[in-house]
């Protein structure tokens, strides 16, 4: 999962960097990132792993949200284009989530 963020970190950044104008994503965590990450370095064992987990779900699946929303709906090709090809990994990402937490699965799990 990690080689896999990455890779799309490094896409998009070299994408974006390519536009006009030109942009660099933010590395900046949203305050509720970093709530949620400040939360989790209070825990350890079994109540991180469920916390963590249970983020990671939560991540995984607002993000696969805004995918859909804007590789149907975005104004930018690029970022469009991106978005919809992004939405399987992120899929995939969200599935493997929710099993390591024991989470049930969702049809949108695969990206419907």
């Amino acid at each position: 999962m990690v080689n896999a963020h990455i890779a799309s970190r490094e896409a998009l950044k070299a994408g974006t960097a390519a536009l006009e104008p030109a942009f660099t994503p933010s590395d900046a965590l949203s305050p509720d990132q970093q709530q949620r990450l400040d939360g989790q370095k209070q825990l350890s064992g079994t109540a991180f792993e469920r916390v963590y987990l249970s983020d990671q779900v939560d991540a995984h699946q607002a993000t696969l949200d805004a995918a859909k929303v804007y590789a149907a709906n975005g104004e930018n090709p690029f970022l469009k284009s991106f978005a919809a090809s992004a939405v399987p990994m992120i899929a995939g990402h969200l599935k493997q989530a929710r099993r390591l937490g024991g989470f049930p699965q969702s049809r949108k799990d695969n990206g419907e």
